[in-house]
């Protein structure tokens, strides 16, 4: 399989997920600056080798079906002629689960509610780079900008389960998180 997991650790003795069948870029990346922040998954990404890649946080999972929903993807980018594939993910929570289902790309809808893209997101790597350099530099959200930029002339949806979200306390709870989100859908609708 020609794709990259992009895993992103806080320490070099935390845990990686596995990745059957993929390459793997392990990056330790410890900093609550949301512009560091950046600038090391920016890197990390622009490591790639193989044609495609995606983020994997080292807290997270993948469900034992992914080479296959990887796979779909993938198949289903080019067929569609775009660089950037995404499926299902099921968020795992203290006391359960549920299953984010984002449906079929909308730019309109994808521009109001940029997280739309969040976990698997599947990036072709010659495009992804080519978009980083697009991409304003300082406190954003790297995917938000990312994947918004590719997504440009559409997307293509895998709607089964590719990814698991073990959602804890995480960045996502951090006020700069927020703050870096809200910035990156301002700089998508052409507002900063």
């Amino acid at each position: 399989m020609d794709v990259t997991a992009v895993i992103l650790t806080p320490t070099p003795e935390a845990r990686t997920p596995r990745t059957p069948g993929m390459e793997r870029v392990v990056r330790v990346v410890n900093t609550s600056d949301m512009a560091e922040l950046l600038q090391e998954r920016l890197a990390a990404a622009a490591a790639v080798k193989t044609a495609w890649w995606f983020y994997l946080d080292a807290d997270d999972d993948l469900p034992l079906s992914a080479p296959s929903v990887i796979a779909q993807g993938i198949e289903l980018a080019d067929s569609h002629g775009v660089d950037i594939a995404y499926t299902d993910e099921m968020i795992r929570m203290p006391g359960g689960y549920r299953v984010r289902a984002p449906g079929p790309y909308d730019r309109q809808r994808h521009l109001r509610a940029p997280m739309m893209l969040h976990h698997l997101v599947l990036a072709r790597t010659a495009a992804s780079i080519a978009a980083m350099r697009r991409l304003p530099r300082g406190r954003y959200w790297t995917e938000m900008l990312l994947f918004c930029e590719m997504a440009a002339r559409g997307a293509a949806y895998v709607p089964r389960v590719g990814y698991i979200w073990n959602k804890g306390n995480g960045l996502h709870t951090r006020p700069a998180t927020t703050i870096s989100q809200m910035r990156s859908a301002l700089w998508h609708q052409g507002k900063l």
